[in-house]
């Protein structure tokens, strides 16, 4: 089944542990949050919204978004911005939000991705003409915690290549560190922009995974050629 969430403001209270499956899709559209006081569980094989739908997804306890086997190839809606909040967050399901906005935040604890995160480029096509959107942004933020990206984990602000400009990739960790495995896809058409990418801090190893060298090295692989901005709060560089 599909669970829609629309244009509305939703809270669970009073319990500890909320959990929420759709096999078919997690999706919301319009203006909205859904927030518990509680831990929150939501398992599904996507996360999609509606065109220009912007929603919030708020847990004061851990937020975990895990994988449901089903079809995540439909087409999603150009557009829609989310934002996903937990004291620490696990995302290990797919998300895609072409041409949109993607926001996701620890407010205490780690922040680990496993999924698929798209905010990447898109098509559509008018009687014989196509055309190409930008892609949006993805944003990872941990006020207090690690940013992880497991070996499982791709995410995209890759424009298609047919046209259009690709997007931005933040990573925010002041008080903790970013462990890039898995993929990052930036790439454009010759003749439109490359992906962004910027990067806060608190230190970088000297060598190995999560030194400068290694998520340089990761970014050349994805196509991050437009601009790259790093702020280490304290050590060498």
């Amino acid at each position: 089944e599909n669970i829609l969430l629309g244009s509305n403001h939703f809270r669970i209270g009073g319990y500890r542990n909320v959990s929420v499956s759709a096999g078919e899709g997690f999706s919301f559209s319009g203006t909205g949050a859904f927030s518990t006081s509680g831990n929150l569980t939501l398992r599904t094989s996507r996360i999609s919204g509606e065109s220009g739908a912007d929603y919030s997804i708020t847990s004061d306890g851990v937020l975990a978004l895990e994988r449901l086997e089903g079809d995540t190839q439909e087409e999603a809606s150009l557009g829609a911005n989310l934002t996903l909040q937990g004291a620490s967050v696990l995302a290990n399901t797919d998300i895609r939000l072409p041409s949109g906005n993607l926001t996701i935040r620890a407010t205490s604890g780690d922040l680990t991705i496993g999924g698929n995160l798209y905010a990447g480029g898109a098509s559509k096509t008018f009687n014989t003409q196509t055309r190409f959107s930008d892609a949006g942004s993805i944003t990872l933020e941990a006020a207090n915690g690690d940013v992880t990206l497991t070996d499982t984990s791709v995410l995209s602000v890759a424009a298609l290549s047919g046209g259009g400009n690709a997007g931005t990739l933040s990573v925010v960790t002041p008080n903790g560190r970013f462990t890039a495995g898995g993929a990052l896809h930036g790439q454009a058409a010759n003749g439109f922009n490359s992906g962004s990418f910027h990067l806060d801090t608190s230190s970088l190893p000297g060598s190995g995974a999560g030194s400068l060298a290694s998520i340089n090295g990761d970014l050349d692989a994805g196509g991050f050629n437009q601009s790259r901005g790093f702020r280490v709060r304290s050590g060498d560089v």
